[in-house]
């Protein structure tokens, strides 16, 4: 079990923060996942709440937990089922071919936060997240960039490389000179602005980023497959490409009425790569469903989730069994709590919980095609 915390709680805890920090948490990431890749596992949702401290000394190791969207690939296979948190998520995940080195993007990402404070890729909700990551396009510009090393610098470019066959090895960049123990970064205090960035990380009730976690996998997976189904169904000429005439006879098929223009318009909103039709990808972005999470009903599947003995309370001793495959420790789960319980009995009342996960930022309403054009009837 982990008991330390996460890896921004070490940082903050110790009030300053370098690049040598930063290049020590990474290369400890970085050994972690080459260890993985060479025994043939994916982890497949690196983020920052998944490394966490076995302790809470200055000595105490980085470890990886939350394999529950890993998977063991074969050498020279692809993976194709599309996973993961956008915001971390490689751009080829989105288009259901990748392999190991879409970890080393995710690394990538929590590289670019560590320095800057602030994400590489964002929008307003989970779809522009998407369309940032598609794009590939990322800021090291402004500040604090300018603060920073061309070094640093040098491996972010290579760990965000849109090209995965140009993306360097976890092996690889262990023998970057600035990633190396006895390398290029500095000890110099990066910007305060950088910091406070990573404070905003930690702010979100820490049950609530568990919860988001462990509803995404137990619920939003149970889509992919449906999801996968209906393009395969639209796309009769199997072309891999969704047209606007496919589209339109779809539709007639569910008795569904909308004009040209309005399907038209569907197909220029979500055709991010703009030759005219509407691929998987982009066909998986238009019918994101995170915003399925942010219904009553999900949060009561999600608290009968936790609540495995149906008695209106969550204990300590159920969000440990809930989030066992995390690495949390009780005492992690005891934190957790003391941040939601209200009334201080120690447990998670059913309104208690609907109040914590009250307007959640991570899920914004994203509109759902798939419901406007009735588009599940064709199963």
């Amino acid at each position: 079990m982990c008991s330390g915390g996460e890896l921004f709680d070490r940082i903050l805890s110790k009030g300053h923060y370098s690049e040598k920090d930063a290049a020590e948490a990474l290369r400890t990431m970085l050994q972690i996942l080459n260890h993985c890749h060479s025994i043939g596992v994916i982890h497949r949702d690196l983020k920052p709440e998944n490394y966490l401290l076995d302790g809470p000394s200055e000595t105490s190791s980085l470890k990886l937990t939350d394999f529950g969207l890993s998977t063991l690939m074969p050498k020279d296979s692809m993976c194709t089922e599309i996973v993961g948190t956008p915001v971390y998520i490689a751009p080829e995940v989105l288009k259901a071919k990748y392999n190991e080195k879409a970890d080393i993007w995710s690394c990538g990402c929590i590289l670019y936060i560590l320095l800057s404070g602030k994400l590489p890729f964002y929008g307003d909700n989970e779809r522009e997240e998407l369309r940032a990551t598609l794009a590939g396009k990322y800021d090291l510009e402004k500040h604090p960039w300018p603060t920073i090393s061309d070094g640093a610098k040098d491996v972010v470019r290579q760990m965000l490389t849109m090209d995965p066959a140009m993306r360097p090895s976890a092996a690889m960049l262990l023998e970057h000179r600035w990633v190396r123990v006895d390398g290029t970064a500095n000890s110099n205090p990066l910007a305060d602005s950088v910091l406070i960035g990573l404070k905003d990380f930690q702010k979100m009730n820490k049950l609530k980023k568990r919860v988001i976690q462990f509803m995404a996998n137990n619920i939003i997976r149970e889509d992919l497959g449906r999801m996968s189904e209906i393009f395969k169904t639209i796309d009769t000429d199997n072309s891999g490409s969704i047209t606007i005439d496919e589209l339109k006879e779809a539709i007639k098929k569910t008795g569904t009425k909308i004009p040209e223009a309005e399907l038209q318009e569907i197909v220029d909103t979500y055709d991010v790569d703009g030759d005219g039709t509407i691929d998987y990808s982009e066909f998986l972005l238009a019918t994101s469903n995170m915003n399925k999470l942010n219904t009553i009903e999900n949060i009561d599947h999600a608290f009968r989730l936790f609540d495995k003995d149906g008695n209106g309370s969550i204990t300590p001793a159920e969000v440990l069994e809930a989030l066992k495959d995390c690495g949390v420790s009780m005492q992690n789960v005891l934190d957790m709590i003391k941040e939601a319980d209200k009334d201080g009995d120690g447990m998670i009342q059913y309104e208690e919980f609907v109040e914590m996960m009250k307007d959640l930022d991570e899920m914004k309403n994203v509109t759902n095609e798939i419901k406007r054009l009735n588009l599940s009837s064709l199963l």
